[in-house]
């Protein structure tokens, strides 16, 4: 699916208004001619530019508000995606009981899988990452992650 440019032109510009109008507020540093409203003004100002810019081209060339890719005729990839959401919530419901690491090479092999790649790739890359993501976010980054079954 595809917005016009007219579209997110018109989001950027509110945006860059309510910005520009909510940084206006910002208290004034004494003794300074510019205070800490200057960065964010300026900023909205440029990303108000992009959005009247993108208004524009969406104007003059119109072909409707949204546009539906090529790949939304297709029901195998809907079925691809209604899979992909399927484990996302299976990720959501299963990591806290059964653990992360478990749940996690579930999930990338059958993303993996699903995605058009061979099992025993899939089997491998899934082992890897599960591994690494695992060490570095429960190890180095001390996050921590749903143990489950493995450590009972």
């Amino acid at each position: 699916m595809r917005f016009n440019d007219a579209l997110i032109g018109g989001v950027l510009l509110a945006l860059a208004i309510a910005v520009f109008l909510s940084a206006r507020t910002l208290p004034a540093v004494p003794g300074q001619q510019y205070g800490a409203a200057v960065f964010p003004m300026l900023i909205a100002c440029g990303l108000g530019g992009c959005g009247l810019v993108l208004t524009v081209a969406g104007l003059r060339h119109w072909e409707g508000a949204v546009t539906p890719a090529p790949w939304m005729r297709s029901p195998a990839a809907w079925g691809r995606l209604a899979l992909t959401l399927f484990l996302v919530l299976f990720y959501i419901v299963a990591a806290e009981p059964l653990g992360f690491v478990p749940v996690a090479f579930v999930l990338l092999f059958a993303l993996i899988v699903i995605l058009g790649g061979r099992w025993w790739v899939a089997a491998l890359v899934a082992a890897v990452v599960t591994v690494i993501v695992a060490k570095s976010f429960g190890t180095l980054l001390l996050v921590p992650l749903p143990r489950g079954l493995l450590w009972l």
